[in-house]
């Protein structure tokens, strides 16, 4: 009886760390010899999942996509101003986010911050932030509905690669809006509510 109730109780271990680690993708990523060359390793199957190096701004530098099995790549960034950088890592379920400073010298900080919603749309103060790569270049919908369920605005885009937009919110009447990107694949969902 002892010995069962030990199993369970390793079982239960087991996968209370497995379900940890179901919080966002495992990777890696680290400064290179040369202090200006990163480094990003994965062992597990990250299919379906994009990486893009940002600037401040949030523009895009450089864009990968991922295939299956583990993936390895150095990144040289020799020729970036000083300044920080922002290297993401996501897919339509998680977002894995690193903030990386560039001084001088090279490499000086880099943070790890993980947001478990879709990078597709996301919202900080009165704006969403759409941004979608859009790997057969198909058709994509974005609609905006307001509170009443009404559509107020929409958009379509064709044979786009990547696909980024802003929707301004601030000065917009008061109540919730949402946001609905359709890819004739998936669908993402993000409102956001005026006050």
């Amino acid at each position: 009886m002892k010995t069962i109730l030990r199993n369970i109780a390793v079982l239960a271990i087991t996968l209370i760390g497995t379900s940890a680690f179901a919080n966002g993708p495992v990777i890696d990523l680290s400064v290179g010899n040369d202090p200006r060359t990163l480094l990003f390793a994965t062992s597990e199957n990250l299919e379906d999942t994009q990486i893009s190096l940002m600037d401040s701004k949030e523009e895009i530098i450089h864009f990968d996509k991922i295939g299956e099995g583990n993936y390895q790549k150095r990144y040289n960034l020799k020729n970036l101003q000083v300044g920080t950088y922002f290297f993401k890592v996501n897919n339509r379920d998680s977002e894995v986010t690193y903030s990386i400073v560039l001084d001088d010298k090279g490499i000086n900080k880099i943070a790890k911050n993980t947001n478990m919603e879709s990078p597709v749309l996301r919202i900080s103060g009165d704006k969403v932030y759409f941004n979608l790569f859009n790997e057969d270049q198909g058709l994509v919908k974005v609609k905006i509905r307001n509170g009443n369920n009404e559509e107020i605005d929409s958009q379509v885009f064709n044979g786009e690669l990547t696909l980024g937009k802003v929707f301004n919110f601030q000065g917009a009447y008061t109540g919730d809006y949402t946001v609905i990107v359709e890819d004739g694949k998936h669908e993402y969902r993000k409102t956001i509510s005026v006050q």
